[in-house]
């Protein structure tokens, strides 16, 4: 489907096979928060994105309207559409003390495209001690699928566990590999998921994963040169990008933060072109496997054999 290409294309820029998103939603599942107290404060941000190389921001729907003139014109940020919530953050917070994750679904696909969007983001909770709520995860997040796949809308699913209690979880090789190889099975065509701590470990999650992975901020722990460090190891392993939200915009430089964590994407490594980005590209074959220069060098020997043929030439 020609729309998901084009939108997957500005999510995740071609060029690079990676892209930097800037969740910044958190109003809806935490409140005001620093980074996100109030409307000019979130525009001061919102210009600084706009200027930035950062390939989409993840918004709510309501709060939309007071901010869409930054993503409006040429070389913006995309929009994607929070339409999920989730009582995670409020705990995180500490306002209160909830056991388990909850979710829901709080907008729906027709209004995102109403709104301009080129993605949406849902939660994918799993490890409930009741195994229907796992049940009942699934099927929302594959309805989300099928009715975007209808409009050619990217969804970006977030897997999470459902018990707050132990947080190492959230970061286990053995977990992430399940839970995110679920989200890609489920049709998520941008998997956001936690990182295990080391390249090597998250390598695995990459591998065993078709839909591309970005990486997300965790926990708002340890200073930016330890965000940077993630970014760079995810890079690494194969991940597609980062959606890191407050380690970037509650930094003490913003614009500046989110240019470093766009140098560590774009330009530290070698271009992506592992089976993820040949799939978002549209070429996911046997071919897709070659160098670029070897598949131009193989066509272009074809169309002359061709054209020798054709007119008689050489013989």
């Amino acid at each position: 489907m020609y729309g998901k290409k084009i939108r997957m294309g500005r999510l995740i820029d071609p060029e690079y096979g990676r892209g930097v998103i800037v969740p910044y939603a958190h109003g809806l599942l935490q409140g005001p928060i620093p980074g996100l107290e109030n409307i000019n404060e979130i525009n001061k941000y919102m210009k600084i994105f706009k200027n930035s190389r950062a390939t989409g921001v993840i918004l709510s729907y309501g709060y939309l309207k007071y901010s869409a003139e930054y993503l409006v014109g040429k070389c913006v940020p995309s929009l994607i559409i929070c339409i999920d919530w989730i009582n995670m953050t409020k705990t995180y917070k500490g306002i209160i003390s909830y056991d388990e994750v909850r979710t829901g679904i709080c907008t729906s696909i027709e209004e995102a495209i109403k709104y301009g969007a080129d993605g949406v983001m849902t939660y994918l909770t799993m490890g409930y001690d009741d195994p229907s709520m796992e049940v009942e995860e699934i099927k929302k997040n594959g309805l989300v699928v099928k009715e975007c796949e209808k409009v050619g809308l990217p969804v970006i699913i977030e897997p999470v566990m459902a018990k707050f209690r132990d947080k190492d979880i959230f970061f286990s090789k053995d977990y992430l590999k399940v839970n995110d190889r679920i989200a890609a099975e489920i049709g998520a065509d941008i998997v956001k998921s936690q990182y295990t701590g080391d390249p090597e470990s998250f390598r695995e999650v990459v591998e065993n994963c078709a839909a591309p992975i970005m990486i997300a901020g965790g926990p708002k722990t340890g200073t930016m040169e330890d965000t940077f460090e993630m970014i760079r190891g995810a890079i690494q392993a194969g991940a597609a990008g980062s959606i890191v939200g407050r380690k970037v915009f509650q930094s003490e430089n913003v614009a500046k933060c989110l240019e470093e964590v766009c140098k560590i994407v774009y330009e530290e490594n070698p271009k992506n072109n592992n089976i993820q980005m040949r799939c978002v590209n549209g070429t996911c074959s046997i071919t897709a496997k070659k160098k670029d220069d070897e598949l131009v060098e193989e066509i272009a020997d074809k169309v002359i054999s061709e054209y020798k043929s054709k007119y008689g030439i050489g013989k």
